[in-house]
């Protein structure tokens, strides 16, 4: 692989080994810089295929094609990280910033930096003041400003300033909040109204399209739209029943074959499927009048799956996924009508394309028939 490394193997080199054969390439006094020091550090979601090691100035690299060397004029603090020596998160942050190609990239890199928690606001600020006038310096200082009052990403910097310049509130970000269930959540914007009621805005990236998180980013919104205590400060629906009414609860029937109840297989799992929905509020933009909910499936067997896609692979496996269509649409129908939304208010409920045109088994038209007869309150 060069003068000084020599690869015992034939095979392609692990990223581990591939850092070594870096760090012994450039010899003594190289350590891990930039980006690739901070991929050791544990940085996910910014890692190149080049190797980059910072080396005495005027030292030549013989070394793979992937290896890059740099030089640097500031000091930098080298740590050892299972024994190679990398520059430190700081350090290795400011220099991989100055080295981007553009300022929104530079920003976008730091606050990654410290929202995958590998260093703080005020550390990095040290770091960029004790580098001098590095490349985008200005835009750094001012990224780290925005990351410190509670910015967790490029994006959430950018609602902040955009906020500044159309002359709106700023918002509070990562407030903490106790959603429906009583877990903790981490809102990215937050704004309190005088009358008491509060506006939440969640940021998304470009992950949060793909059809999982999509999903789980819904059911997230209308958890936490109402906060543990029942404080009526947002709009939620949250179905109530009438005293001493009791239904039965919307369960896929048993199929042919399928395993007796309590049996602990995928089957009786998928055979005992309680469907429940929660609502979350459509509302007009130009007014923020509530024009009606859209009901999001969710399992509540105590003994089954509670998130939509675990709901749907197990039925599909057993392919009966229009059985379960038809229980989400029955849950959301019956949930709706308990809790008195009637129109002009619309009831919007999502349905998979390739059973959208089903019609529903002898077993679910006989558990869905109380519904269908009060169904008429939307038309």
């Amino acid at each position: 692989m060069g003068p000084l490394v020599v690869a015992t193997t034939t095979g392609p080199l692990g990223r581990d080994a591939q850092r070594w054969a870096a760090v012994l390439s450039a010899g003594a006094q190289s350590a891990l810089c930039g980006l690739s020091a901070l991929e050791a550090h544990g940085l996910r979601g910014w890692g190149r295929a080049e190797v980059v090691v910072r080396v005495s100035r005027g030292r030549a690299v013989a070394g793979p094609p992937w290896v890059r060397a740099t030089t640097g004029r500031s000091p930098v603090r080298v740590v050892r990280r299972g024994g190679l020596p990398v520059v430190a998160v700081e350090d290795a942050a400011v220099g991989a910033a100055a080295a981007s190609p553009s300022a929104a990239a530079a920003g976008g890199l730091l606050a990654a930096v410290v929202q995958q928690r590998l260093t703080t606001p005020a550390r990095l600020r040290d770091a960029v003041l004790a580098a001098g006038p590095v490349r985008h310096r200005a835009e750094l200082l001012a990224v780290l400003d925005d990351v410190e009052g509670g910015a967790q990403a490029l994006s959430e910097v950018r609602l902040v300033r955009l906020c500044r310049s159309a002359g709106l509130p700023v918002p509070v970000q990562q407030a903490v909040r106790l959603d429906a269930t009583g877990r903790r959540r981490y809102l990215d914007a937050l704004w309190e109204l005088d009358d008491g009621r509060c506006v939440l805005l969640e940021v998304d990236g470009v992950g949060h399209v793909e059809e999982g998180r999509w999903y789980d980013d819904l059911l997230r919104a209308a958890e936490v739209s109402r906060p543990a205590g029942g404080a009526r400060d947002h709009v939620h629906l949250t179905p109530q029943r009438t005293a001493g009414a009791r239904r039965p609860p919307r369960c896929l029937p048993p199929a042919a074959g399928a395993p007796a109840a309590g049996a602990a297989s995928e089957g009786a799992v998928v055979a005992s499927l309680d469907v429940r929905s929660v609502f979350q509020p459509v509302v007009r933009l130009g007014t923020g009048e509530v024009v009606g909910y859209e009901a999001l499936a969710r399992g509540s067997s105590a003994n089954g799956p509670r998130e939509p896609g675990d709901l749907f692979a197990r039925a599909r496996a057993r392919d009966r996924v229009d059985e379960l269509e038809w229980a989400c649409r029955v849950a959301a129908v019956e949930g709706a009508l308990e809790a008195g939304v009637e129109a002009p208010l619309v009831l919007f409920a999502n349905v998979a394309p390739d059973v959208v045109t089903a019609a529903p088994s002898q077993s679910t038209r006989c558990s869905s028939a109380p519904v269908s007869a009060c169904a008429s309150s939307w038309s």
